[in-house]
């Protein structure tokens, strides 16, 4: 993620400078040193709300079952480490057993004594004592542990989608969790479906909002169903098809279409050749009569196998077994034509029936589409008195990375003032006299941007204007003389949003509001049919008469979550960092950029309001407003200081 450097050197300076960097850490036969601590309840999870900085929910529930830690930089990895096992013991302590326990990244750790740290919870750290002793071994303060990375498998679990709370149509942030194998998920994108209903083949790349919480912030209406295309930390990508449907709904889950066993993690052969597959994801592919569920059908009948399952309760084991009478088989890719499934793998297992352990959660009765690019389809056949696999399914596995083609952006020419007027290229989005977005909002999480300071005045920036978020508030000048509808004056624009699809090394996405200002009297309407247009523009201090800083308490912040947004910032406009004061302390608690101009603290203690907050800007200016959160706050509420930068 753009920015991802800069955000851990702010965090964790006076860490790195003790401990230095150290990297990510891979799969080795090899246990490597680490020091341990425990928080929350003796047998809890870890935070009081069973969450964490990865947003995995219910963490005390399967297949968590409480088994989790907090990070440090190394393993976290400001949010790509989240859902990576990891087998520990220890043996230094008399308390400890040395046998290895697997725990689970679920939250992050901002305080690491040592180059890796696991700040464990209660249970996972009772764990690694000797029958009878875990609170003896808790009450063991800082241990000394080993280590080693381990691939993750959830039994029985199919990979589920959260849409968090807060997506809308223009808005759609997804939390990404089961992952088996890497148990990571480095890369998300989603492809929308047109209006009757068939994917539009196009894929947008969703951004990390924190932690496992992919978001994409659109200039459109999204239209669903979506499917969605997963990068593990190893390079295998996975898709699943439509999973979120056209009626989705915030804070709801959304299963994958079929899991599988984990006896189909392992080695596959097909053609002569022997690869590494894991099946999370899979759909269940026929055209004609071939499987009865709950009274459905889809798929071929006699002569081959027919299968009959029960959906009542999908999270449960269902045997799927052959019942017709003769040894025949349907490829998944049957009728797509011989070539679209390069490679055919069968899931082996003996027994007169032939059957296999699956979990199916949703039937679709279209067959999978193949997708372009490099990829291998594996498609397990279904034949009766053999020992090859009951089932049809498809599984896209894509080797290789998505890495984009890097540009060279100059940021810091157009964060500096007095740089003078730089070239640019302009475009519009939303209603004509708009704000820009529907909701008048924007990835930076500005609301009400069509009122005043901003007054629809508003744009979105790409990565050099945006700087993954550290731009938002940033005012800039614009003016164009180029086309004949140009007045040639200039105007004042915030960034608010974030522009995904630039065309020019500066490219601002402007409101239909702020590109038709720089029209001359009358032309609004024809320099907005203008297309794409070359404008100049310069970094300007913001100024908003008669406002002060306000902080707004986000939706969702409760006693051990705090996020709140920070807006009106004169002058530069923009926040670099936000610290948080609780009541009777003395000591400032760095919070972590959220998204935008959105800060959170994921504290593992009730945190004690009133907060006061301090804010850097970009120049490096300070601003403390003390006492600005009162001790009765609420989410979803405005709180003004009574400071500005000037």
């Amino acid at each position: 993620m753009a920015g991802a450097s800069a955000k851990v050197v702010a965090m964790l300076l006076s860490v790195l400078a003790t401990y230095g960097f150290a990297a990510g850490v891979g799969y080795t036969n090899d246990w490597l040193p680490a020091k341990a601590t425990w928080y929350g309840q003796p047998n809890g999870a870890g935070p009081d709300d069973n969450g964490g900085a990865c947003g995995f929910k219910n963490t005390n529930q399967y297949p968590f079952m409480s088994m989790t830690s907090c990070g440090n930089e190394p393993l976290f990895q400001d949010g790509k480490g989240c859902g990576a096992c990891y087998q520990i013991r220890c043996t230094n302590n008399p308390s400890c057993s040395g046998q290895p326990r697997t725990v689970i990244i679920t939250d992050m750790n901002y305080y690491p004594v040592a180059r890796y740290h696991f700040d464990l919870s209660g249970t996972a750290f009772g764990a690694m004592a000797k029958p009878g002793l875990n609170d003896q071994l808790r009450h063991a303060g800082i241990i000394d542990i080993q280590f080693k990375r381990v691939p993750c498998y959830h039994r029985g679990l199919y990979v589920n989608f959260h849409v968090e709370a807060g997506s809308n149509p223009v808005y759609l942030a997804v939390l990404v969790e089961f992952a088996n194998k890497d148990g990571t998920v480095v890369q998300l994108d989603v492809m929308e479906s047109r209006p009757d209903g068939k994917p539009t083949r196009v894929w947008t790349p969703m951004r990390r909002s924190w932690g496992s919480i992919w978001r994409l912030d659109a200039n459109h209406r999204l239209q669903g169903p979506f499917s969605l295309r997963m990068v593990s930390e190893s390079g295998q990508t996975v898709i699943a098809k439509q999973v979120i449907p056209a009626n989705w709904r915030a804070n709801t889950n959304y299963g994958s279409k079929l899991c599988v066993s984990a006896r189909c993690v392992g080695n596959g052969t097909g053609h002569g050749m022997q690869y590494p597959y894991v099946c999370p994801l899979a759909m269940v592919a026929c055209h004609r009569k071939m499987a009865t569920v709950d009274g459905l059908v889809c798929g071929r009948g006699d002569p081959f196998c027919s299968l009959t399952l029960s959906l009542s309760n999908p999270t449960t084991w269902i045997e799927l077994k052959c019942t017709g009478g003769r040894d025949s088989a349907l490829m998944a890719d049957q009728q797509r034509g011989v070539g679209a499934a390069k490679t055919t793998s069968w899931f082996s297992r003996t027994g007169d029936d032939g059957t296999l352990s699956i979990c199916i959660t949703r039937l679709t009765s279209q067959s999978p589409e193949h997708v372009s690019g490099s990829s291998i389809r594996m498609a397990a056949t279904m034949s009766c008195k053999v020992a090859a696999v009951v089932a049809i399914l498809s599984v896209l596995v894509v080797h290789g990375s998505c890495k984009g083609h890097h540009v060279n952006y100059n940021v810091s020419d157009a964060s500096a003032y007095g740089s003078g007027w730089l070239p640019a290229r302009a475009t519009w989005y939303g209603a004509p006299t708009g704000a820009g977005p529907d909701d008048n909002g924007g990835a930076c999480g500005f609301k009400n941007v069509n009122q005043y300071p901003f007054s629809s005045m508003t744009s979105c920036g790409n990565e050099p204007l945006f700087k993954d978020g550290k731009g938002c508030g940033s005012c800039y000048q614009i003016r164009c003389n180029k086309d004949p509808s140009c007045s040639g004056n200039i105007e004042t624009v915030i960034i608010t949003d974030m522009n995904y699809y630039p065309v020019a090394k500066y490219h601002f996405d402007l409101s239909g509001t702020a590109f038709g200002a720089m029209a001359k009297p009358g032309l609004n309407d024809k320099l907005r049919h203008s297309g794409i247009i070359d404008i100049q523009f310069r970094r300007v201090p913001c100024n908003y008469p008669g406002l002060k800083i306000n902080f707004h308490v986000e939706e969702g912040s409760n006693p051990v979550y705090f996020a709140v947004l920070v807006e009106y910032e004169d002058l530069d406009g923009d926040v670099v960092q936000v610290d948080l004061m609780e009541s009777k302390s003395s000591y400032w608690t760095p919070m972590r950029e959220s998204w935008g101009s959105i800060w959170r603290l994921d504290s593992n203690h009730r945190l004690q309001a009133p907060f006061s907050l301090r804010i850097r800007s970009d120049s490096g200016k300070t601003l403390v407003a003390n006492n600005v959160i009162p001790a009765n706050w609420s989410p979803n509420s405005n709180y003004r200081s009574i400071v500005q930068f000037s």
